[in-house]
């Protein structure tokens, strides 16, 4: 049973001495900043500009494209010593992370390697990847000066991990984007998921192939050596296979049946029943958890948002929030009236500016009935 309840004004006390507060500790870093050197202020402009983290997420994909088209050149160019501007251009974009690293640890401070950080994953990787760029540099200097006619090939060897290193780079664009972090989040939340799902498909393969396998045998003892039925149900593991690339467009089922039809005419139907199950089944319930573990995520997401994102009051005071609650011009607020407000509050951020004008609007009406009230009376 729910308790009802009451908010009077007059024992609400410390609302605005609360909100005073909130404000002093909002615009707290902005205050102290000033008392900053001229190049640590210097340095928090630029990291704190918009067109900073633009910046970043073009230099990361710039980066992983140049990654790609390396790799692609050298694929295709086997042995042969690669153009100087790919080492031109894998120095400028070690300098430029660098730099990016330093602005940030200069902002920051000692904060950027907190762990009340809650962004301290992402500075350990960029710590991480601009020492590995680092090292990298470093490596290509010695080989370069080594004026021997041997080039040491363990060398070459670290620098070719170190350099697959580079890749992981690319990770740092979900951070960037809204809709890809989500996609990312839904992957990663949708791991433990993936794993019931996996265990599932493996028993099912795992039953109809031992099924198909007891039925192989008999035939088998019977007839010769049968190389086709064994390509593709010759072991345990190599039947189960068999029934996930089934399943999965590795191998076009057909194929596989074709094998089994000696063994029994029935064979066939239970193989096309097993294909029916899995994919019309269990491949389909598999997806809707995965689609609802993704919706789950995206509200997870959202609600995460920083509090007050959704409601805009920097221009609202406190007794013009308490009279937007105060329905009835009561003096109190009861929990039915708190709640409306709410519901009413969330949305974009001047919401509570057309809420305003709909509580105007709603005493224009009641003093409009007043006025013909009293002029009824008097008639």
């Amino acid at each position: 049973m729910r308790l009802p309840w009451k908010l009077e004004k007059t024992k609400v006390t410390g609302v605005k001495e609360i909100v005073a507060k909130f404000t002093e500790s909002r615009s707290k870093g902005d205050e102290s900043s000033e008392s900053w050197p001229a190049w640590r202020r210097w340095a928090r402009t630029i990291v704190i500009a918009p067109s900073f983290e633009w910046f970043c997420a073009s230099l990361i994909l710039l980066c992983a494209l140049l990654i790609g088209t390396e790799a692609n050149w050298n694929i295709q160019n086997i042995g042969s010593a690669p153009p100087a501007i790919f080492r031109i251009l894998n120095t400028a974009f070690n300098f430029l992370f660098a730099l990016e690293l330093v602005l940030r640890i200069l902002v920051e401070g000692l904060g950027f390697f907190s762990f009340y950080n809650q962004s301290i994953h992402w500075n350990v990787m960029d710590a991480a990847l601009v020492a590995v760029a680092i090292v990298e540099e470093v490596i290509l200097v010695m080989v370069a000066a080594s004026a021997e006619s041997s080039v040491d090939l363990s060398g070459l060897k670290v620098l070719r991990m170190l350099r697959l290193a580079r890749i992981l780079r690319v990770v740092k664009v979900v951070r960037f984007f809204s809709e890809l972090r989500i996609m990312v989040n839904g992957v990663i939340g949708s791991a433990r998921s993936l794993c019931w799902a996996l265990l599932l498909i493996m028993l099912v393969n795992f039953l109809f192939g031992v099924f198909f396998m007891q039925l192989s045998i008999d035939y088998l003892e019977e007839t010769s050596q049968d190389q086709a039925l064994m390509k593709y149900f010759g072991s345990l593991p190599r039947t189960m296979m068999t029934l996930y690339q089934a399943i999965s467009g590795g191998i076009d089922w057909d194929n596989a049946v074709v094998t089994l039809l000696p063994v029994t005419w029935i064979i066939e139907y239970i193989f096309a029943a097993y294909i029916f199950f899995t994919i019309f089944c269990c491949l389909n319930i598999i997806t809707g958890i995965f689609v609802d573990n993704a919706k789950a995520l995206k509200v997870a997401d959202l609600e995460n948002m920083p509090l007050g994102s959704g409601i805009n009051t920097d221009t609202t005071n406190t007794d013009e929030l308490w009279q937007l609650f105060d329905f009835g011009e009561s003096g109190y607020i009861d929990q039915d009236e708190f709640a409306i407000g709410i519901k009413q509050f969330h949305g974009q951020a001047r919401s509570i500016d057309l809420y305003k004008l709909r509580k105007e609007m709603r005493d224009v009406s009641k003093s409009v009935k007043r006025i013909a009230s009293v002029l009824s009376f008097d008639g």
